[in-house]
């Protein structure tokens, strides 16, 4: 990912105090792991979703980054729930801020489909921080 970390989101994902939620595992590693309902009539797209990031430009993105050790997404529960797991070194605010701004369209693809999601996406960083 590797672009500069701009003030407002490292700001609003700050103001989550995220950095006790999740577990440290030694060494700075951290991991993470997200399951949220997906809404009914929408796993199919999901599941496409997921399918087309394998062997794609964001798949690369994604393991050229020197902080990101792990990272799955799939569906359960007959594509009914989407699973976000990863484990990464830094600091929990970096790594989801880098996120929010450098993979927003990412973010929507991903969980656009999921009750709740917001409705401006991933780019209203305070609202997808809540979801």
């Amino acid at each position: 990912m590797g672009n500069a970390i701009t003030k407002e989101s490292r700001d609003i994902v700050d103001s989550f105090n995220l950095e006790g939620l999740f577990k440290s595992r030694g060494a700075g590693a951290t991991e993470i792991t997200l399951i949220h309902k997906i809404e009914p009539g929408k796993g199919a797209e999901v599941r496409k979703v997921l399918e087309g990031i394998a062997d794609s430009e964001l798949e690369d993105t994604l393991w050229a980054s020197e902080e990101i050790h792990f990272l799955r997404v799939f569906t359960i529960d007959d594509d009914s729930r989407l699973v976000f797991i990863t484990n990464f070194s830094g600091s929990v605010s970096d790594y989801l801020s880098d996120f929010l701004v450098h993979m927003p369209d990412h973010l929507d693809l991903l969980w656009g489909n999921c009750t709740g999601y917001p409705e401006k996406g991933a780019r209203d960083f305070k609202a997808f921080m809540e979801f």
